[in-house]
């Protein structure tokens, strides 16, 4: 499967979004992964990489192939091998950023310099969310 096959396939999917263990899983094979947003606060990827992170009102996060690359603020600083897995990760990646519509016509969207296919998370017939669909091997 490809960007564009995926982000197809995603296309128009209902809100609350329940993706199929078989989408999930050919976008992981695929090496593939797709974000979204739900309610107002949840950033969600799924595919290739299986992971979340606040996104309330907007926000910024790093991702590379393991996932989000965690914030050092929140990182326990006596275990010490969280701490050398984020300094060895934490330059690398890709910015990923979710950007609330406050009363908008699409409540969520993405911006990023990542290469990327959008499709719409839907609800009752309106945009939702244009979530998007990437490569893990663009994240660098």
């Amino acid at each position: 499967m490809d960007i564009s096959t995926l982000a197809t396939r995603l296309d128009g999917t209902e809100y609350p979004p329940r993706f199929s263990k078989e989408i999930i899983a050919r976008a992981r094979e695929s090496g593939l992964v797709f974000a979204y947003c739900v309610s107002d606060d949840n950033l969600c990827f799924d595919g290739a990489i299986c992971d979340d992170a606040s996104a309330y009102g907007g926000k910024k996060v790093r991702v590379d192939a393991k996932g989000i690359i965690p914030d050092f603020r929140v990182l326990v600083k006596d275990d010490i091998d969280a701490m050398r897995d984020f300094f060895r990760r934490e330059n690398g990646g890709v910015e990923i950023e979710a950007v609330w519509h406050d009363g908008g016509p699409i409540a969520w969207t993405f911006e990023t310099s990542v290469p990327h296919e959008t499709f719409d998370i839907v609800e009752n017939g309106d945009i939702f969310c244009r979530g998007i669909v990437f490569a893990v091997a663009s994240l660098g």
